[in-house]
């Protein structure tokens, strides 16, 4: 099943959350993922936490994981992408917590 490929008409309001694994990478891997979210984010973006990013976007989920996931080393890192009205999931990388399956059975990996 496809995620969500039909491009939205309107903003939605998404978040990230991640887990940078290798602290001589952390700050390049976050700065893409910085720049790659306000190149698609429309009107706001808030970033104060270190590992949370909450946006809106006219991109779709999976467009958004799959540009995120360029970013990240996805044999030890991290992401996870959520469109907060509907609670659609999507992540990739490493799940070391595998918790999040039975908590949010719906999520998909891309």
């Amino acid at each position: 099943m496809k995620i969500n490929e039909i491009t939205p008409e309107k903003e939605i309001l998404y978040y990230v959350t991640f887990r940078i694994e290798k602290d001589d990478e952390y700050e390049a891997t976050y700065n893409c993922m910085l720049k790659f979210i306000n190149q698609i984010a429309g009107s706001g973006i808030w970033d104060d936490p270190t590992s949370y990013i909450l946006f809106k976007s006219t991109k779709t989920i999976s467009q958004i994981a799959k540009g995120l996931k360029k970013c990240i080393d996805p044999s030890c890192d991290l992401i996870l992408v959520s469109e907060v009205k509907t609670g659609k999931m999507v992540y990739s990388g490493v799940l070391k917590n595998k918790s999040l399956l039975s908590l949010a059975p719906w999520v998909k990996k891309v």
